[in-house]
């Protein structure tokens, strides 16, 4: 059976200040759309009063279906309508858990004045009748408990928002940001990084810049901080120390426009994953040049190729082993391996991943010992492309190992 979420328009006060408020770069309307879609929705249906033209101006960009009535929607009598109350801003979560209903024309509610309406009704024309004569949610709750036989339910504290001013915009706003905050996130980058980026997020959110841009912004930064330090002078190399460990920061932008934005694509993530590893690529060879102009030995032009051939590998093998068939949204690279049950050296591969090595580089870059970093990175990454191709390929049946569709 099929969830739809139902948004009415006919209360002018949820029209004119909730439905139509900013929440960090779009609209209460439109988050509610983009999520119930998340949660697996069939569709979202927006029901407005056709006599109002200045209503239909605002619904031209809704992601909803836009419709008059219920009965026009013709959304099939297989399907459950979710009724939220107007200052209701519900959690994925919330949504995504609504109880399905085991009988038709039953209403189910959390109790007097419930925060949400769940119906599968066999007479669509009847309940779009009862919709059309009201003018809020709660004289819809009243109405319908009086038509249909009713059923109490628990939320199970499932979380939800209510909005009644902007200081209630303000607190779902931080709320979104925190829930970016990824696992993937190594240390320094969930207690350091991310509160930069987020920062950084947070101004860019009401502008026209794309998360492709964003990513493009970053990778550029990032190969400018790995020509600084190709040079042999300390100064410069600090400061191309820095600009690498703003890339990383940056980095972080780009997905957090894309989940905000609701403009998540594989392409994006696919750009993401590939321009972090020719950074990384970029960074060793710009070390390996200036501990080279420095010293004259080809030792280190050697250790260059060690590490830039260990993250190569690394890179793809993950790609091919997670990353090379997926959906089309969501985060592309969540794990070094394609094992959905996460052993012990898979969670540590994992961590390895992280990117706090970065701060590594900085400290080094001060005290002119660059070099060292590069040395350990010559092990270090085809180290750990061993690691990472024992940890996909160890214990499994070839038949189980993943393939192109």
């Amino acid at each position: 059976m099929n969830k739809i979420l139902v948004i009415l328009l006919s209360d002018p006060v949820s029209v004119e200040y909730l439905y139509f408020s900013l929440i960090a770069g779009r609209t209460f309307i439109e988050r509610l759309c983009w999520i119930s879609k998340k949660a697996g929705y069939k569709d979202a249906i927006v029901l407005y009063d056709s006599n109002s033209d200045g209503l239909k101006k605002l619904l031209i960009n809704a992601p909803g279906q836009v419709f008059p009535s219920l009965e026009k929607a013709s959304a099939g009598s297989e399907s459950t309508f979710v009724f939220l109350k107007p200052d209701i801003f519900p959690t994925n979560d919330f949504l995504k858990n609504l109880l399905l209903p085991d009988k038709k024309d039953t209403l189910y509610l959390t109790g007097e004045n419930s925060p949400v309406i769940v119906i599968s009704a066999s007479d669509i024309s009847r309940l779009s009748q009862m919709l059309s004569s009201k003018s809020n949610i709660d004289s819809l709750q009243e109405t319908l408990s009086k038509k249909y036989p009713f059923v109490t339910f628990d939320l199970d504290n499932r979380k939800f928002h209510t909005i009644k001013d902007h200081g209630d915009i303000s607190h779902v706003e931080k709320s979104l940001y925190r829930d970016l905050i990824k696992e993937t996130d190594g240390l320094m980058a969930r207690h350091f990084n991310r509160k930069i980026s987020l920062a950084i997020t947070g101004q860019l959110i009401n502008t026209s810049i794309t998360p492709n841009q964003m990513s493009l912004v970053s990778i550029g930064i990032g190969l400018i901080g790995a020509l600084l330090l190709s040079f042999p002078i300390i100064s410069l190399q600090v400061f191309g120390a820095l600009l690498f460990l703003f890339h990383s920061i940056t980095d972080g932008c780009d997905g957090e426009l894309a989940r905000l934005k609701y403009m998540e694509t594989r392409w994006g993530g696919l750009l993401d994953y590939w321009g972090d590893n020719i950074v990384h690529t970029a960074v060793f060879l710009g070390i390996g040049i200036a501990w080279e102009k420095a010293t004259g030995s080809m030792i280190a032009l050697w250790c260059s190729g060690f590490a830039i051939a260990g993250s190569v590998l690394t890179a793809g093998l993950v790609y091919v082993m997670t990353m090379r068939s997926g959906k089309d949204d969501g985060p592309v690279y969540t794990s070094t391996s394609w094992k959905q049950k996460k052993d012990r050296w898979v969670n540590i591969a994992d961590f390895l991943s992280r990117r706090d090595f970065i701060y590594l580089v900085v400290i080094l870059a001060i005290f002119g010992k660059l070099h060292w970093f590069l040395i350990l990175a010559a092990i270090g990454a085809p180290a750990f492309f061993l690691f990472t191709l024992w940890n996909n390929f160890s214990k499994i049946p070839i038949k189980n190992i993943p393939r192109d569709p």
